[in-house]
């Protein structure tokens, strides 16, 4: 009979997309730490190799994961371009000879465009604004003649969404005989609101919400939960080779008034990120689930003062 959940000192296997540096480092040193295995993937080279020689907090070099309460897990990574199947079929080949058992439990679709504007200050509302070259490079126009938004438009999609559902299908062999497996999509409030000129990004991360409640409906049968999380303002940056080279604090550059703003009376951290992946990890009735870590602020109603 499935159980209710497990205990959060139970040590468990995850794939952590965009591994190497923001939001997907910390969370993959945090997990570390507390004593589960870890294999990481990211497309970015360099910041990946710093986060695996460097960063990530050593390990045992037992063939079994380290308990949560004798220390650190196991980690690995390979780099890994989600927007290609074959990249990730490669990366997930070798998560699987990483962890033990050739299982994964829990797999963290993180990979992302972290940028939500379009780049060189190119409008949606100014049709032909990203067609001139307007750093003189002669690049404002892509291969093929596309534009800066019809370019960029195909990235966000194809590592925010294609991604995401490339990396879930291909690990579905992997959590087959997990432990509770489950998939955590990283989407973002961005999804429920927007900003102008995000439409690449607002899109996409509202289009994880679709894909997750989907995957949960087509893999219930295989005992595969799928859920997501929505983060608000959770600073990453100095989660990064120069952050560390420069001791940046995570709440660096932020104002009282940008803490305060929150219900919370603070911005988020990547702990509280890991607290709501362990929880929907951890809870066999979280299934086709959406959590919103924001401090409040998507259900804060805002008018301008005078």
């Amino acid at each position: 009979m499935a159980t209710s959940g497990l205990q959060a000192t139970h040590s468990l296997r995850f794939l952590i997309t965009g591994g190497g540096r923001g939001l997907g480092r910390g969370l993959a040193r945090q997990l570390v730490q507390e004593g589960h295995d870890v294999f990481v993937v990211d497309i970015d080279a360099k910041e990946l190799q710093h986060t695996l020689n460097k960063h990530l907090p050593s390990s045992s070099s037992s063939s079994s994961a380290a308990a949560a309460s004798s220390g650190p897990g196991k980690f690995a990574g390979t780099e890994c371009d989600v927007s290609s199947l074959a990249s990730v079929r490669a990366a997930i080949e070798q998560a699987g000879r990483f962890h033990r058992g050739g299982k994964v439990d829990v797999v963290v679709n993180n990979a992302s465009r972290t940028n939500p504007y379009w780049s060189h200050g190119a409008s949606t509302s100014r049709p032909h604004s990203d067609s001139s070259d307007r750093d003189g490079d002669g690049d404002s126009v892509g291969d093929g003649g596309e534009s800066i938004i019809e370019r960029e438009w195909r990235s966000f999609v194809d590592t925010n969404l294609t991604g995401t559902f490339h990396v879930s299908r291909a690990c579905v062999p992997l959590l087959d005989g997990g432990v509770l497996p489950s998939i955590v999509n990283i989407s973002s409030t961005r999804a429920k609101m927007s900003e102008p000129d995000q439409e690449g990004y607002a899109s996409t991360k509202a289009g994880i919400l679709g894909l997750t409640h989907s995957m949960a409906a087509s893999l219930a049968p295989r005992g595969i939960r799928v859920n997501a999380i929505l983060p608000g303002w959770i600073p990453s940056s100095h989660e990064s080779i120069a952050g560390d080279a420069n001791a940046t604090p995570h709440n660096d550059g932020l104002t009282t008034a940008d803490e305060e703003q929150h219900w919370s009376g603070a911005v988020g951290t990547v702990e509280d990120l890991k607290n709501a992946v362990l929880f929907l990890a951890t809870t066999r009735f979280a299934d086709g689930a959406e959590i919103r870590l924001d401090g409040g602020m998507t259900k804060k109603m805002i008018y301008v003062e005078e």
